[in-house]
């Protein structure tokens, strides 16, 4: 069986892999459980002084695994929050690196980063707006403070 999140070390550089390509790398129980145990890892180890958080297969992450929930297996830890991460996310510099789709609860997951790099085919968004729900991860105070006030701006 594939672990859902891989962790390897670069030098003094942390990645990490969200890896669930087959579900677009959807958070589920499991998936949460090891992001928390990476996180941790990644915070316990003094010689990594950056880490860069990514996904596999092309999309960064479709936020909550639909099909879990359905079965009421939600992807949050008690002591990190949503996506093992949300609520408590690491004492060391995280980057996301995102290609593709950060939707939803993958889009506060980038949130919680220190900084977002983003491809320029990346599509970001909350869908839970269009539909009047909240966005749980963080997004509805998060995301006001990280896009600049005259967004969107127009290019020459």
């Amino acid at each position: 069986m594939n672990e859902p999140v891989l962790f390897e070390r670069r030098g003094q550089i942390g990645v990490i892999t969200i890896n669930r390509p087959e579900r677009r790398n959807a958070f589920d129980l499991a998936t949460a459980q090891a992001m928390e145990a990476v996180i941790d890892e990644l915070d316990a180890d003094d010689e990594l002084r950056v880490a860069v958080l990514t996904g596999a297969g092309g999309v960064f992450c479709a936020g909550q695994d639909l099909v879990a929930a359905a079965r009421g297996e939600l992807g949050r830890t008690d002591r990190r929050g949503g996506g093992g991460i949300m609520a408590k996310p690491p004492d060391t510099p995280l980057i996301a690196a995102v290609e593709g789709h950060a939707v939803g609860g993958g889009l506060e997951l980038c949130l919680a980063c220190d900084l977002v790099v983003a491809s320029h085919e990346a599509t970001m968004g909350l869908p839970e707006a269009k539909r009047g729900l909240p966005a749980m991860g963080g997004g509805l105070f998060r995301l006001p403070k990280r896009i600049p006030y005259a967004w969107p701006w127009r290019r020459p």
